[in-house]
């Protein structure tokens, strides 16, 4: 599933993986490498028959982070309760989805995999710092932000050693059927473009 806009690439593809390695940059950054953390990229989940796709897990002392990444060069107008957000080009429109409410249900996954014994945060990252002003939580942040985040970990120990072990050995056993998820999820991506063309 492709969820980011970006002028920069060609195809949306590219725009995708563009944004995407902008935050796996972070985890190459001394003050959060150095630090006992995992980090899952493009991983897949299913939920209830639904496959999603989540940009990134980081795994830290201080919680895990589910993130999805948005990338925009445009005004990004979205309050927390509306269902679209718009973005705007000089006189052009784009609308997306809210990502609040789209990464709340891969952080339910995620929750219900793991149980309710651990802080699992979810987290919107813009790349650029063009991050909606309408929008006031906390957990929707600019890139900088969400690297300031990341190097809390050092100071502030929620989560223990040995439990981060036990929620990596959870993780790499979904991360295992990457294949198979991922094949169901774009089958269900194309599927619902054919459905839209009717």
């Amino acid at each position: 599933m492709v969820r980011l806009i970006y002028d920069g690439g060609n195809t949306k593809v590219e725009q995708g993986a563009y944004g995407e390695q902008i935050v796996n940059s972070l985890n190459k950054l001394p003050s959060i490498r150095d630090q006992e953390h995992f980090l899952y990229k493009d991983f897949y989940i299913e939920d209830k028959g639904n496959v999603f796709q989540i940009d990134h897990i980081f795994v830290m002392h201080n919680g895990i982070f589910v993130v999805e990444t948005k990338m925009t060069t445009g005004l990004v107008l979205g309050k927390e309760e509306d269902y679209k957000w718009v973005i705007l080009k000089g006189k052009r429109k784009t609308y997306i989805s809210n990502p609040i409410f789209q990464n709340e249900l891969h952080t339910k996954a995620i929750r219900k995999v793991l149980g309710n014994k651990y802080p699992i945060f979810s987290i919107i990252v813009f790349a650029w710092s063009n991050k909606p002003k309408e929008c006031t939580l906390k957990n929707v942040m600019n890139l900088k932000e969400f690297r300031d985040l990341l190097r809390q970990g050092t100071s502030n120990h929620l989560i223990n050693s040995e439990d981060m072990q036990r929620i990596k050995a959870i993780l790499d056993d979904i991360e295992n059927k990457k294949a198979d998820f991922k094949s169901q999820h774009i089958k269900t991506i194309i599927e619902t473009a054919k459905k839209n063309r009717v």
